[in-house]
């Protein structure tokens, strides 16, 4: 008989609370920012809060998962069949959601990069080029995901069952390639700006603290990362509790990549006129 602290939905939902109050937070004062300070407000902006819109559906979809016994075992549920196929079907819309989310912030970081004056040729070239690669294999893993678990199916073995989404090796390969793709380019946002950075008229401090926020990035590729290697977790007898791995981590990979992107730090580098401004160190707003 399972124990009531077994079920870890009330800290999924503490975990996705904290990091959406921290998004929503810093969202709008990027906007603010934008709006009424530097009155500079352009397309990474919108996408921005276009991902920021996706993260609100995807946790959404989480609190209704954790109601329906997201985090619980399967004995502790009243019909786990049931429960798990439900389950399964709102987990595959996330993963929709997450994607185009995902991407959102991501294209949002890009441009904002782009605007830099001080860009190089080769550094506007490659981001362009990961931009539409991101684009196109992600529309193709949006479709994928839509279409698998149309038709679930049930598996039993040592009278036990699982419910599984059938898979095609075409699918498989799709996927793990946007996932190949999107780490490359978390890799190149939070990388790349150090390069960029180098040669500006910024003081050391301005540099590192500009790098190192941008560098948060870091931490959503290794979350895309482990979501690949604990993927194999949806194939386990105990689904409505191993669910949470892939959910937590979708999260977090969302969740910081907008906070990394919005930090007011980050977002104090002005890009209009002559001026660099770093908020918070004296320099002047353009």
């Amino acid at each position: 008989m399972t124990s009531p602290t077994d079920d870890i939905g009330p800290t999924l939902c503490a975990v996705t609370s904290v990091l959406l109050s921290l998004a929503v937070g810093l969202v709008c004062l990027r906007c603010y920012v934008r709006l009424r300070l530097t009155r500079s407000f352009w397309w990474d902006d919108s996408f921005i809060l276009l991902a920021l819109a996706f993260l609100i559906a995807s946790d959404a979809l989480i609190y209704y998962e954790i109601r329906l016994g997201l985090g619980k075992h399967n004995g502790s549920l009243s019909d786990p069949m049931a429960t798990v196929k439900s389950l399964l079907k709102s987990l595959n819309d996330f993963k929709v959601v997450y994607l185009i989310g995902s991407f959102l912030n991501k294209i949002s970081i890009g441009l904002f990069l782009l605007r830099l004056k001080f860009s190089s040729r080769w550094f506007i070239g490659i981001m362009w080029a990961l931009m539409f690669l991101l684009e196109a294999i992600t529309v193709a893993a949006v479709v994928v995901n839509i279409i698998q678990c149309n038709n679930l199916r049930i598996v039993v073995k040592e009278s036990q069952a699982m419910v599984l989404c059938p898979a095609r090796q075409a699918a498989a390969i799709i996927v793990y390639m946007q996932s190949g793709i999107s780490i490359l380019m978390d890799l190149f946002l939070s990388i790349s700006p150090i390069i960029v950075l180098w040669n500006v008229q910024l003081s050391f401090r301005q540099k590192f603290w500009v790098c190192g926020l941008m560098a948060l990035g870091l931490l959503a590729t290794i979350a895309n990362a482990l979501r690949n290697k604990y993927v194999s977790t949806l194939a386990t007898f105990d689904q409505a509790y191993t669910f949470v791995v892939l959910v937590i981590i979708s999260e977090l990979e969302l969740s910081l990549g907008i906070i990394a992107g919005c930090s007011e730090e980050h977002r104090a580098v002005s890009l209009e006129g002559e001026q660099y401004l770093v908020h918070g160190d004296g320099l002047k707003l353009p």
